[in-house]
């Protein structure tokens, strides 16, 4: 959704992107734009602007014109997995599957785009960086990748403060929750990870519990969506995976989702422990 939540967008491997009305009856579509290839991710700029990440470039699209070709379109050498949109910074950041991260600036003064400039690059990943996340403060931006790793950057200097190991396969998704002090993160490996960022140890031991049992019913990762101001306990992530059994999914307060239904091979909830105990 948009800042305001006025607005849902979507986009799909059909190439479609869609956004949705959510103030108005039965949702109408007031936006659609359609690719040639996967739309990876959709990110709103403002109230009149999409960014959409497909066809190996990022196309930004003015929803007052609901034009068929994009006001922007911002090529990348390869796919183009995740837009993260800072709006008090007037900065986007997108990521590749060659590892790279690129940060753009973004002038909208008095509402008018201009042509998002390219400030920095972000190197360091190994493979394909899938997913990008924001501190609250806009100072730092947390990376997850193919191969494993979590990096935590200085945006200033574009250098990594800290890398997260633990995952032992890709890893889809991150966001940060608890005023910044806790990153958590979703891997193919099935396991859902909590990190504690102000810990002197940023391997293993930072890891504040896992998933070993969560079996996922599909190829598709979990997912799991937070915004900065979530206060994610461990009795809520404890309750969601219970419900999760059930084969139901659950959303917590509006701000916390985990997605696609779970089996478990072992229910029992006793076998959880911390990493390390």
């Amino acid at each position: 959704t948009d800042a305001s939540e006025h607005y849902l967008a979507s986009g799909s491997q059909d190439g479609f992107v869609y956004v949705y009305d959510l103030q108005q009856p039965n949702f109408p579509v007031v936006f659609s734009a359609k690719h040639t290839s996967d739309v990876y991710h959709v990110c709103f700029i403002g109230k009149r602007y999409i960014c959409t990440a497909s066809d190996n470039a990022v196309h930004i699209w003015d929803m007052h014109q609901n034009s068929a070709v994009p006001l922007y379109v911002l090529p990348h050498n390869t796919k183009v997995y995740d837009i993260v949109y800072d709006a008090a910074g007037q900065v986007a950041y997108t990521c590749t599957a060659a590892g790279e991260i690129f940060q753009w600036k973004i002038d909208d003064a008095k509402g008018v785009l201009r042509r998002p400039l390219q400030m920095k690059l972000f190197v360091g990943h190994k493979e394909n960086v899938y997913a990008l996340a924001l501190s609250s403060d806009g100072k730092h931006l947390a990376s997850a990748s193919k191969d494993m790793t979590i990096k935590i950057w200085d945006i200033r200097t574009a250098v990594p403060q800290q890398t997260l190991t633990g995952h032992t396969d890709r890893i889809y998704h991150i966001a940060f929750t608890q005023k910044d002090k806790t990153l958590v993160s979703a891997s193919w490996d099935t396991t859902v990870r909590l990190w504690n960022l102000v810990s002197p140890d940023t391997q293993a031991e930072a890891v504040l519990k896992e998933y070993p049992h969560c079996k996922m019913t599909s190829a598709d990762p979990v997912e799991i969506q937070c915004r900065n101001k979530t206060v994610l306990t461990q009795d809520q992530i404890d309750k969601t995976v219970r419900r999760l059994e059930k084969g139901y999914q659950q959303t917590l307060q509006g701000t916390v989702a985990v997605r696609k239904k779970m089996t478990y091979a072992k229910p029992e909830w006793s076998d959880w422990h911390p990493l390390g105990q």
